[in-house]
């Protein structure tokens, strides 16, 4: 294990002075506040891990795939339970929760979840109502 460090701000709102004299004016003070915490390197069997793995190398990459998508390596990343003892870095195999049986180098302990699907599309943002009206038209007529 080691150790890193982080900065937590907090911001504090109070009134400047006396409030009614300054009018209800407020002034923001940041304290900073640094310190140790600690960075887990080792998990356990049975923890919840993501691990890495190279699958294809870019000269093993098949020949109708795009030049830029070539050129580099096709990559896994999954996340399950870990089934030994394993430091980051090192190959371990996980778990998934699919039931599948992976191997890879521990990359992230107890990693979240950051997907999304994008920023909203403003054409899909408008066709569900426009479905919508087009519906009851529809069912005003039956």
């Amino acid at each position: 294990m080691f150790f890193g460090w982080h900065i937590i701000c907090i911001i504090l709102f109070g009134p400047l002075g006396n409030a009614s004299e300054a009018g209800g004016v407020f002034t923001q003070s940041c304290f900073l506040l640094i310190g140790e915490h600690e960075v887990m390197t080792v998990s356990n069997k049975g923890q919840w891990v993501e691990v890495h793995d190279i699958i294809l190398e870019p000269g093993q990459r098949a020949p109708q795939v795009p030049e830029d998508t070539a050129k580099v390596p096709l990559e896994m990343r999954a996340k399950g339970f870990l089934l030994d003892e394993g430091e980051i870095g090192e190959t371990v195999r996980i778990e998934t929760l699919t039931g599948r049986i992976i191997s890879g180098k521990l990359s992230r302990i107890n990693p979240e979840y950051g997907h999304s699907f994008g920023k909203p599309v403003k054409e899909l943002l408008e066709v569900g109502p426009k479905v919508r009206d087009l519906l009851e038209e529809v069912w005003e007529h039956e």
